[in-house]
């Protein structure tokens, strides 16, 4: 049996990068991220970026192989 692998997503950005406070806030992974047209996130004004509408999130993981 053959275990499908997908792509880690904003979520993994955040717990592996958001969390142990490492993020840069730069906000490449805004400007990158796919579903950007439907906002999926946005910059944070007191912190790093955040899901705007997780719904809209297409886990294509662009955001966290920056």
């Amino acid at each position: 049996m053959v275990e499908e692998v997908l792509p880690k997503s904003f979520e993994d950005l955040i717990k592996d990068v958001h969390e142990p406070g490492i993020c840069g806030e730069c906000g490449g992974c805004v400007s990158f991220c796919s579903a950007h047209e439907i906002k999926a996130i946005e910059m944070s004004e007191t912190g790093p970026p955040r899901y705007y509408n997780k719904d809209n999130c297409l886990k294509c993981g662009i955001t966290i192989n920056l």
